[in-house]
């Protein structure tokens, strides 16, 4: 607010648009990211545009990663000389713990970010002190944990913008950064998945309908498509592992495929799913299209 000089009348009167001219900003600080992400390192720039992805992702959203707090981010990393180890210490603003070696291996940014906002939320929202809060986070070494432990009892973890900016802008206590953080199990997310145990609920060709010329199919399950065939039909299937811990899997597609045609067009698709199923069905309707 900008409050001109030399006003003598009550303060309910001046402060409104008959003094005050509103300026409405619209969409400038999603433009302004687009631009700053322009000035990121070509290496690290498609990796960094999905880990703020993830972040911002519709489902579950990180609280500190909102349009303006990103813009901050970027900017605080081209202020401070715009290379992997500035973007890396300056996750501060986002109210992730610095980590500068974030972009050592660009294909594990979008996950390391996830696991960074992960521990930051256990520290954040437990009901635990700042020590228990500390030894849920699964840390290897003991002599860690107890200085990180330490470290967040005596700054307190309501913000997390407040103790992780610390981190980075103090030296000593940069051996506190994401980097140095060591799990008790490895953190890696799988980037393949196995799909075995495919069933579906076709009827089995006995030889009272196969006739002459499917008996090489007897005992089979088929498809009948038509206007007396199926209405519709499942598909079950497995996975390994649960398909929430594949990194860039985004969905499951089943498709009819004929033995001597090929692709019949009739595909259906099955979106990631959240929980920790490994076994998921895909249903076919309206199969007198086909």
């Amino acid at each position: 607010m900008f409050v001109p000089s030399g006003l003598r009348a009550a303060a309910e009167d001046s402060f409104g648009v008959a003094t005050f001219e509103e300026l409405r900003l619209g969409d400038v600080y999603a433009r302004m990211r687009t631009e700053l992400l322009k000035d990121v390192p070509s290496g690290i720039r498609s990796a960094l545009i999905e880990g703020i992805r993830r972040l911002a992702e519709v489902t579950s959203p990180w609280p500190y990663a909102d349009e303006a707090s990103l813009v901050r981010f970027l900017l605080t990393g081209k202020y401070n000389g715009g290379d992997v180890e500035a973007y890396g210490g300056a996750l501060y603003e986002v109210g992730l713990v610095p980590d500068f070696e974030l972009y050592v291996d660009p294909a594990k940014v979008p996950q390391r970010l996830v696991r960074n906002r992960d521990c930051v939320a256990k520290l954040t929202w437990s009901s635990k002190s700042e020590r228990g809060r500390t030894l849920d986070l699964g840390l290897k070494n003991r002599a860690f944990r107890n200085e990180l432990g330490d470290y967040l009892a005596e700054n307190g973890v309501e913000d997390p913008r407040v103790w992780t900016r610390r981190i980075v802008l103090d030296r000593t206590l940069w051996p506190l950064a994401f980097n140095r953080w060591e799990f008790e199990d490895s953190g890696e997310l799988p980037d393949s998945i196995c799909i075995h145990t495919v069933k579906t609920d076709l009827p089995v060709l006995d030889e009272s309908n196969a006739g002459d010329k499917l008996d090489q199919l007897i005992g089979q399950q088929v498809l009948p498509l038509g206007t007396r065939g199926l209405k519709k039909f499942s598909v079950t299937f497995q996975v390994d592992p649960s398909p929430s811990q594949v990194q860039g899997l985004a969905k499951f597609v089943a498709q009819v495929v004929s033995r001597t045609g090929g692709p019949i067009g009739l595909a259906r698709g099955k979106q990631v799913w959240k929980s920790g199923s490994q076994q998921a069905t895909i249903t076919f309707t309206k199969l007198t299209r086909a």
